[in-house]
């Protein structure tokens, strides 16, 4: 049985995401306990996220002969600093990378900033471009779509949500950077600027909201206590470095 797990992390408390990176990564964290306690095997995240980045609604697969509710009780017991929250089963041929869409968000300070503005030039990256200028080359093909983004101001933060069926390395912060941006010596179209955009937004605003597949639904629920937890936590972290302000007025 393939089974799916949706789970929540604050990136700060991690070394990493990926196994292998430092003693304390967040999939080092859950495959030590996976491999503990029998739970399975084929281990599988969907997303990647960056050192310091945060997830509400990251998935992890894994075969498995034991009740859902067992393999998320056991992890939920024995892995520190991450929630594991719902659970779908899945075909045996699904790929958990292979998804129908991701969502991030990322939350800055509003002090400075132009909402309308920043509104307007994130929104100049709706649609199939190819984002060269606004990633960290990997090898992989740097065409991508961005399907929706939403802009809204609130508390005097600034919240803006991105939505795509994949990202590339880097390219979340680096998008907001460029709609966050002061300057003029950079082409308002974001894909005219020769090279790469030098600016990227700090990981301790960004989280990754969630992530859809076609024809699966998961059992449970993000509750708000968990979503307001850990943005809280993420933007306290955020304006506590005031690295934003450094990025505004280089």
């Amino acid at each position: 049985m393939k089974l799916l797990i949706k789970f929540a992390y604050l990136g700060s408390n991690f070394t990493g995401f990926q196994r292998g990176n430092g003693t304390g990564s967040v999939e080092d964290s859950i495959l030590e306990m996976i491999d503990k306690h029998g739970l399975g095997t084929g281990f599988r995240s969907a997303a990647r996220t960056d050192r310091g980045v945060s997830a509400l609604g990251n998935v992890l697969s894994l075969e498995t002969d034991l009740k859902p509710q067992r393999v998320v009780g056991v992890l939920n017991s024995s892995v520190r600093n991450v929630t594991f929250h719902s659970y779908a089963i899945a075909g045996d041929d699904l790929d958990c990378r292979k998804c129908t869409s991701k969502q991030y968000r990322y939350v800055l300070p509003g002090d400075g900033i132009d909402v309308d503005r920043f509104r307007e030039r994130a929104q100049r990256f709706l649609g199939l471009h190819d984002f060269s200028s606004f990633c960290r080359k990997d090898g992989r093909n740097t065409v991508r779509s961005i399907d929706k983004v939403e802009v809204e101001s609130k508390g005097g933060m600034i919240h803006v949500d991105f939505h795509s069926r994949g990202f590339l390395w880097n390219q979340v912060r680096t998008m907001v950077s460029f709609a966050a941006y002061q300057g003029d010596d950079y082409p308002e179209d974001p894909f005219k600027i020769d090279g790469r955009f030098p600016y990227i937004s700090p990981p301790w605003g960004l989280y990754l909201v969630d992530i859809m597949y076609d024809g699966i639904t998961f059992a449970g629920h993000l509750g708000r206590r968990i979503s307001g937890n850990l943005l809280s936590e993420s933007v306290r972290r955020y304006v506590e470095h005031m690295v934003l302000d450094s990025l505004l007025h280089r």
